[in-house]
């Protein structure tokens, strides 16, 4: 039922992954860009800096990886929302990236969108839950 490589994890018996919380996050999800750009709204960070972040951020709940982060910090310095910058660009070891001005409008879009949805979607996977605890409570008794 849960198949495909995002449920690969959760299927092994990884109890750190939450595949819900992936599909979300994923880039694919449309909350990776988001929470990047929220991230470099903050201060400029690098990849391996905000891979980290987000697994704090998160409780450990979601990891990112480079495969993710790496493609979508291209993407979004192709669509000139961040700015990257070698800090040696001689030896070209660490990227570090920052904001733009459009990156804050595309930032200050995404908000205003994904905010209401959001709250949305808390509500829809609570009333399941409630539901689903409820008919547990029920086969209980």
């Amino acid at each position: 039922m849960f198949g495909g490589r995002r449920f690969r994890p959760w299927q092994m018996g990884a109890a750190f992954f939450n595949p819900f919380v992936s599909i979300v996050l994923s880039k694919g999800g449309g909350l990776l860009p988001l929470y990047v750009l929220h991230l470099l709204d903050q201060k400029p960070r690098y990849g391996n800096e905000l891979m980290s972040l987000i697994e704090e951020r998160t409780s450990g709940g979601w990891a990112t990886n480079p495969g993710a982060i790496y493609p979508l910090l291209d993407d979004l310095e192709a669509q000139k929302f961040i700015a990257g910058e070698w800090e040696d660009p001689d030896k070209r070891t660490v990227r570090r990236y920052t904001i733009t001005d459009m990156g804050r409008d595309e930032l200050d879009r995404l908000k205003a969108v994904m905010r209401p949805k959001l709250r949305e979607a808390l509500e829809v996977l609570k009333d399941m839950l409630e539901d689903l605890e409820e008919e547990a409570e029920e086969t209980d008794e």
